[in-house]
């Protein structure tokens, strides 16, 4: 696999849009051309080399690139958009829109990463060694289908709204969610370690949900179902006569 490392030359500006940041349009391109390649600034195209150093080795297939970038990207958005293959390694933190609708590879953040992750992804992985905020996996603004397939793997917290619309794949939160996972799920797999408000799979109407935290109080419009291995399984949400599952990790396990 050969290595483009990408260092920011300063501090770099809020709202700076950088999908153009992804393997297949780095593959059989010169540094001139790449550092050439377009991101936006409150509408503006300008030139990567404008904010970015670039240097390392080009790959002609996207499967063995992978991208380096390393200092803080907190203020960048929608780095891997729409993402076909190869590697996107973040040394820092990111901003929004990471890995929205993804289709392959992977994208791993050494840090944390701000909110909509993988918006409506459809393959891939995406790997957030800290936090990420709100809107993991959900649909975009205005569609009603969210997640269809990939993993995204969270080892911090998240706050609100974990795989709203989720129809594929698989959402993983190793720490605690603060509130509203699930919601208008029809499929897919979501597993949190705990959740801080008991707000989880609101009109869902299948896939699995499962929570890691024997205290989690089951929401009213959820049925328990049965005992299985190490967890209590709740079918739901009965009000829209759902089908989802809720597994339930038991005390002392």
């Amino acid at each position: 696999m050969k290595t483009i490392l990408l260092k920011p030359k300063g501090e770099l500006p809020t709202g700076l849009e950088c999908e153009s940041i992804k393997p297949e349009n780095f593959i059989g391109k010169n540094l001139e051309k790449i550092s050439s390649i377009g991101v936006f600034l409150k509408g503006k195209k300008m030139p990567l080399h404008k904010f970015f150093t670039v240097k390392g080795k080009v790959a002609e297939k996207r499967e063995e690139q992978r991208i380096v970038i390393k200092g803080d990207l907190s203020r960048v958005k929608r780095i891997g958009e729409l993402m076909l293959g190869g590697t996107i390694i973040v040394k820092g933190d990111v901003g929004h829109h990471l890995g929205e609708f993804m289709k392959g590879g992977m994208i791993v953040v050494e840090g944390s990463a701000k909110s909509r992750i993988g918006t409506a992804m459809e393959g891939g992985t995406i790997d957030i060694m800290g936090n990420a905020r709100n809107y993991v996996g959900c649909a975009a603004l205005g569609e009603t289908v969210g997640m269809v397939g990939g993993n995204i793997l969270i080892h911090g917290n998240a706050n609100f709204d974990i795989g709203r619309c989720i129809r594929g794949g698989e959402i993983t939160i190793l720490g605690n969610v603060y509130s509203f996972v699930g919601s208008y799920a029809d499929g897919g797999t979501i597993t949190i370690g705990s959740i801080t408000q008991s707000r989880v799979g609101y009109k869902m109407k299948s896939g699995r949900l499962s929570v890691l935290d024997s205290n989690f109080k089951v929401p009213f419009y959820f049925r328990y179902l049965k005992d299985k291995s190490n967890f209590l399984v709740y079918r739901g949400d009965l009000s829209c006569e759902g089908r989802g599952l809720i597994y339930i990790k038991k005390s002392g396990f």
